[in-house]
């Protein structure tokens, strides 16, 4: 348990793990209305598919350098006052000769920083994605339908 222990410290002394923390914590704040907002007792499909809209327009938004530098700076200063070592490239890996078709690998970033931008598009882009797919409207729209059927009976009744 102790050489547990010291692992998990060792990867939250790190700045790459300030970093994602830093990135997680912006998404969740964006992500937390409609998180909020579907678990609650009565939801409407209408106002869920919007929240999911505004949701993902939002993190959209927030895909730009300008999000990104303020991010990297706000993080480059927690670093240093937590006396954490500069971001570093990670260990390039070496692909086995009998495995290596000879392609050259296009993961390569110029400087750290242009890695964890990558990293930064892509965790947006994925949970915009993810957001999109799973409200997408042909799939919610005979629910939809339902819903309006159902309003529309409890308005003729009264």
């Amino acid at each position: 348990m102790a050489a547990e222990a010291h692992s998990l410290l060792t990867s939250c002394s790190m700045f790459e793990f300030l970093f994602y923390v830093s990135l997680l914590h912006e998404i969740f704040q964006v992500t937390s209305a409609l998180s909020e907002y579907l678990q609650r007792s009565r939801i409407s499909v209408g106002a869920a598919t919007e929240t999911a809209g505004s949701c993902r327009r939002t993190l959209s938004a927030k895909r730009s350098d300008v999000h990104f530098r303020k991010l990297w700076t706000s993080t480059s200063q927690k670093a240093k006052v937590l006396n954490l070592e500069p971001p570093k490239m990670p260990r390039k890996q070496t692909v086995p000769k009998k495995v290596d078709d000879g392609e050259c690998s296009s993961d390569f970033h110029a400087t750290v920083e242009s890695l964890y931008r990558a990293n930064f598009y892509e965790a947006l882009d994925t949970i915009a994605c993810q957001i999109e797919t799973r409200f997408a409207e042909n799939d919610l729209s005979p629910l939809k339908d339902t819903e309006s059927d159902k309003q529309t009976n409890c308005l003729n009744l009264t």
